[in-house]
């Protein structure tokens, strides 16, 4: 486990930037298969460097199959992510550098939870390999500029 983590840690960027994006997509690869843990989702973070940030994201029995720049497009009307996240990124980079477990920022209203929470927080938290999940955070704080 700790070569591919070593293999997948890339340069750091900055937060939210393209070469993050990738960053966290490759780092993907150490989670493990949940089933039946499939959802979509949204993060809004405020007061970044770069001002309100938005991305969507996929997962896929458990693992992050795609996260990406720019809020959910629904291709019909009416439709929306499963889940949402918000929070300040002055909050949310604790969760990133492994200063915080996300489970207890949810618990403290640091990061806010909307939607189809309980795939998140009782199912995937739950049933995820710890390590593995401990693993990809690594692999993304190691690739996050702190500055950004």
């Amino acid at each position: 486990m700790i070569s591919l983590l070593a293999s997948m840690v890339r340069a750091m960027a900055d937060f939210w930037s393209d070469e993050w994006f990738a960053a966290v997509n490759e780092a993907a690869a150490v989670l493990t298969e949940v089933g039946g843990v499939s959802f979509s989702f949204d993060v809004e973070v405020a007061e970044s460097a770069q001002g309100k940030v938005r991305a969507h994201g996929e997962v896929v029995n458990g693992r992050l199959v795609e996260f990406t720049n720019g809020k959910f497009v629904p291709e019909t009307k009416g439709d929306k992510a499963d889940v949402s996240f918000v929070g300040k990124a002055k909050r949310l980079m604790p969760i990133v550098r492994g200063e915080q477990p996300p489970l207890v920022a949810y618990m403290m209203g640091e990061l806010k939870v909307d939607g189809a929470y309980e795939r998140v927080v009782d199912h995937l938290a739950n049933q995820c390999d710890p390590a593995a999940f401990e693993a990809f955070r690594a692999a993304v704080d190691a690739s996050t500029d702190e500055a950004s």
